[in-house]
């Protein structure tokens, strides 16, 4: 489908490490797998008691600027679908 078609598939991924000590790469790399353009996978190291999330804000942006609906995120390690509903999802209108 060409994406700049109204309804066409776009893909918006979210990848991020709670530690500087933790490995972010493989993130980044299994959204890609799932077909998410690198140019469209936000990225950063930063911990979940920080309210400030740049690059989190910057996904939120560019979900808002495509205004397609689609899934809020894929999970890619089974620690991360255990926190629940993702922060994109809560954000997102219905």
């Amino acid at each position: 489908m060409d994406p700049d078609l109204p309804g066409a598939d776009i893909r918006i991924g979210y990848a991020r490490c709670s530690t500087l000590g933790q490995e972010l790469d493989s993130q980044p790399d299994a959204l890609a797998g799932h077909g998410i353009p690198r140019e469209k996978i936000f990225s950063e190291k930063t911990s979940t008691c920080v309210r400030v999330r740049p690059r989190f804000e910057e996904a939120l942006r560019t979900a808002r600027e495509v205004k397609v609906a689609g899934p809020p995120s894929s999970p890619t390690t089974c620690s991360d679908a255990a926190r629940g509903e993702s922060p994109l999802s809560r954000s997102s209108p219905t």
